[in-house]
């Protein structure tokens, strides 16, 4: 992460490894990742996710 000015996260699992491993990487992973960029002084944190985009009417 050195020389970095911003993160760019894009994990994603799907549907079919199970809420576990959704919770280790989407989750944990993506929180793990921001405390990692404080320390490194990145303030820019950028998070693409694809949730609903099949049925964006469902999106809150």
């Amino acid at each position: 992460m050195d020389n970095m000015e911003t993160i760019l996260f894009s994990a994603g699992l799907g549907p079919k490894t199970g809420p576990d491993k959704t919770t280790a990487v989407d989750k944990m992973g993506e929180i793990k990742l921001i405390h990692a960029a404080k320390m490194k002084g990145i303030d820019r944190f950028v998070l693409l996710s694809s949730v609903v985009s099949d049925n964006p009417q469902q999106a809150l």
